[in-house]
Parts: C-alpha cells; sequence; structure tokens
C-alpha cells in the first residue's frame, strides 16, 4: 500500500506495522468520490502540510481475546469473533497548528471522530471497508467527548487506536479510543457513539 512505504523511513511506525496481528487495509475517506463524500480527508487533509500519511490497520480477530475482547449486548465476552480494535498513524504537519509547533485541538476531535467512524466500516465490512456499503442509510456521529490531555506536536506521526466497547441494537456502535507517540503516551483520548442509520423501505 502506497502510505506503508511513506511510514517505512519512520522506524517505530515501520516496526509496528510489520507486527502479524495487525492487516493493512485501504482507508475508504482517503479516497476521493465523485458525489464529493469524505473530501475534508480525501482532499483538504491529504496534502504534504497537513496529513501527508494515513495508514489504518485491524487486529486480526482470532487475536483479540487475549487483548481484551468485546462486550456484546449482555455484557460478556463470548460473541463471535469480529473485528473490534483499529489503529491508525497519521503524519500531522505544519498547516494544522493551532499553537505554534502545535496541532489545533479541532484537528485532533476531527482525527477521532473520522478514526472511529472507520473502525466502525471496517468491523460491518469484515476488513473490506473499500466496498464502502455498510447497509441501511450510513453512519452518523450521534455523541464524541474528547479529553486534551497533552500538546501534540507537528512534524511527525502519531497513532490513534481504536476499539469497540460495545454494540446495542444491532446498530449503535459505542467506540473509545487513545492517541498515542513514539513513546507509547496518551496524548488525547475520545469515546463516541455512532448510529447506524435504518434502511429505507422500498416502495
Amino acid at each position: 500500500m502506497e502510505d506503508e512505504a511513506k511510514f517505512a523511513s519512520i522506524p517505530w511506525v515501520s516496526k509496528l506495522i510489520q507486527d502479524p496481528q495487525w492487516v493493512s487495509v485501504t482507508t475508504p475517506s482517503r479516497i476521493p468520490k465523485p458525489t464529493g463524500e469524505d473530501s475534508f480527508f480525501a482532499k483538504l487533509l491529504n496534502s504534504p502540510t497537513t496529513i501527508p500519511g494515513y495508514l489504518s490497520q485491524y487486529r486480526r480477530p482470532d487475536t483479540a481475546i487475549a487483548h481484551g475482547a468485546p462486550i456484546s449486548n449482555d455484557g460478556s465476552k463470548h460473541e463471535p469473533a469480529q473485528i473490534s480494535e483499529v489503529r491508525t498513524f497519521v503524519t500531522l504537519m505544519k498547516d494544522l497548528a493551532g499553537h505554534p509547533n502545535l496541532t489545533h485541538g479541532g484537528i485532533i476531535a476531527s482525527v477521532f471522530d473520522e478514526v472511529m467512524g472507520v473502525m466502525i466500516m471496517i468491523r460491518l465490512q469484515g476488513g473490506k471497508p473499500e466496498h464502502m456499503d455498510v447497509g441501511g442509510g450510513g453512519l452518523f456521529t450521534a455523541y464524541m467527548n474528547v479529553q486534551y490531555l497533552r500538546p501534540v506536536p507537528l512534524g511527525g506521526a502519531v497513532m490513534v487506536v481504536a476499539w469497540v466497547k460495545k454494540v446495542t441494537e444491532g446498530r449503535k456502535f459505542w467506540i473509545e479510543s487513545e492517541m498515542r507517540d513514539e513513546a507509547g503516551t496518551v496524548l488525547a483520548t475520545g469515546e463516541t457513539l455512532y448510529v447506524k442509520a435504518k434502511a429505507k423501505a422500498k416502495m
């Protein structure tokens, strides 16, 4: 994948993306579409001075139990293996500044929203989010909370890890996430409720 090559020169990222427990996938929102959908991340935030590098991976479901199984509707940890953890590597460059050399808080929130949304798309499509069809009328953010713990510097890469906390009604997905630096320090956290719209009845 093109973005894997972009991260090959960043030693700590290069080492992580070679872990066989994780699978690299195409990030659908980085692909321009005729409808204009996803233009924010596919075009505006896809340039040498904004976010030139963006790579998504999911943890193989058969390795997930040892790292915290997803919570099902009844609170048990015995639901069938599904993709329940995603991590995304992004490079944050100079035109994303809020303060000198620091990432604007709105960009951090946008990255969280994007990664957590892609987490659901990857899950619903069984690791092939480029298929785009999530059923129904799409996914929408119903709630999101971001906690800013430390300044996020520009000019390098960060990793955002997102995981499924619980699923209710088969269409409401509670996701939690963390933004981490090279040392594993948590810079910010996010939580969201994503809702899959109901399919419209056919006439």
